[in-house]
């Protein structure tokens, strides 16, 4: 099937999170100097427009995740959780503690951060202790949570935990460098690993592992040399990763990739779509101090289409590295 890869741009720069429902996306991400949301209902032309401006969000502290639970927004920011109504609204803080990973079931929203995970009874309960370990993301299905622990350094080994809902059991079922993103199954997680890079080291895994329940095994799905896996999704029948790119270029990279979701771990990956912004080499290179950029990422999925952020490098406006020209889309490509 000849399938074609749709843009849809935004007035952000640096897209932080893509998220959304069934009924709309949202963009989390940096305009100019402040950050901001952004909301386009899924249709056969989304159009973005902005939600919220956060002018109080500086480009010194970046947010960290968001999520649509109900009939509003929550995302978090170092300085505690906030929500407004998805389709928009007045901006209410309802917690202090530092957010960087949310997850939601039809009654409540789980929130992960550096000290531990918060549980709130839809949609406006008080928080609640739920567990004492970090968590930088978090994904449910059913009565599964699955946790990725929030590490520092970087090249500190992340532990990905099964948690029973009912139970509170936790079961470490992987250990990665960096993870990227969290993508639960009936019968199990997969985890994307992505890198980090820091001159003069690089850290971090360029992976797509799997967890199963029965049998209980963890298997690496993908791996690539050199392009960092920086996000996952799956419709349950397929799964769809995005790569960054880093200083060499290989096939997948930079490209949106889908894997078929079967019983053997050695499915073939099958680039749908590359990035707006291609290139074969990076000057200067990483070990003289240039920065990874991550052009795609945050896959999203839904019955339809599968969505993803591409970004364009940005460019300073009149030399002034505060203020940065809008380069961020959002892209989709059908699935049926």
């Amino acid at each position: 099937m000849c399938r074609t890869a749709e843009t849809f741009p935004l007035s952000l720069y640096r897209s932080t999170v893509l998220f959304g429902d069934d009924q709309a996306l949202y963009v989390f991400g940096r305009s100019e100097k402040y950050y901001a949301i952004e909301r386009a209902e899924k249709s056969q032309h989304p159009t973005f427009t902005r939600l919220v401006d956060l002018t109080w969000m500086n480009s010194d502290n970046e947010p960290t995740a968001a999520i649509v639970a109900g009939d509003d927004v929550y995302f978090g920011y170092p300085v505690g959780v906030f929500r407004l109504p998805k389709t928009g609204g007045d901006v209410h803080q309802i917690s202090q503690q530092a957010a960087f990973a949310f997850a939601a079931t039809a009654t409540h929203l789980y929130v992960g951060g550096p000290g531990g995970i918060s549980r709130m009874t839809l949609p406006d309960g008080p928080f609640e202790p739920f567990l004492d370990f970090s968590a930088g993301h978090l994904a449910i299905r059913g009565n599964d949570l699955y946790v990725a622990k929030s590490t520092y350094p970087p090249i500190t080994p992340v532990d990905i935990v099964h948690v029973d809902l009912t139970t509170k059991i936790a079961t470490l079922i992987g250990t990665t460098i960096r993870v990227t993103g969290l993508a639960p199954l009936d019968d199990g997680v997969i985890w994307s690993s992505g890198m980090f890079y820091s001159a003069p080291d690089v850290y971090g895994e360029h992976r797509l592992l799997r967890w199963t329940k029965s049998p209980a095994k963890t298997s690496v799905l993908f791996q690539n040399s050199y392009s960092p896996v920086t996000g996952v999704a799956t419709n349950g029948s397929n799964i769809y990763f995005t790569n960054g790119y880093y200083w060499s270029f290989e096939q997948n990279a930079n490209a949106l990739v889908m894997l078929h979701l079967g019983p053997a771990d050695d499915a073939r990956a099958v680039p749908l779509a590359t990035a707006l912004q291609q290139r074969t080499q990076l000057t200067p290179s990483p070990a003289e101090g240039r920065i990874i950029v991550e052009h795609m990422s945050w896959p999203v999925v839904d019955d339809h289409f599968v969505y993803w952020l591409d970004e364009v490098e940005p460019e300073s406006v009149n030399g002034n590295p505060e203020l940065v020209q809008g380069r961020t889309n959002v892209r989709r490509i059908a699935i049926k």
